[in-house]
């Protein structure tokens, strides 16, 4: 199954912009890291639509409701995630600079890389992997 963002790419790739789903996912994609702390009720108010609405549009996208897809927005946008796409890096430096924005993301990418021994948990890889083998 895929991921909410690239669902978001895939609707408004092929629904019509006048639809009003289409300016619900718009939006959601232009502030997936706001969605992720916003009721539904704000969110329905950004968009101007009712809840309902976007309950609905909820279940187009296949999730079963608001809450589940709002943990997605979560999941998406947590540190974990950060380097899985280019949505860190901010809209008008891609444009405008594309070049700055390799280096930039090349940039968060290392110092990442460079922080990665302090997530890791060698003893719970180590029971992950007797759990694998076993």
């Amino acid at each position: 199954m895929k991921n909410l963002f690239y669902r978001l790419l895939i609707y408004l790739d092929s629904a019509n912009e006048t639809d009003t789903n289409y300016n619900i996912a718009w939006y959601m994609a232009h502030h997936i890291s706001e969605v992720a702390h916003m009721g539904i009720s704000k969110l329905a108010s950004e968009c101007f639509v009712s809840p309902a609405t976007i309950s609905r549009f909820c279940r187009t996208l296949g999730y079963e409701n608001y809450a589940h897809l709002k943990q997605e927005c979560a999941w998406f946008s947590s540190t974990s995630r950060k380097f899985n796409n280019l949505i860190n890096v901010p809209l008008d430096m891609m444009k405008d600079h594309p070049e700055e924005s390799t280096a930039y993301y090349s940039q968060q990418i290392c110092t990442s890389l460079s922080q990665l021994s302090s997530y890791l948990d060698w003893n719970v890889i180590d029971e992950v992997l007797k759990l694998i083998h076993d």
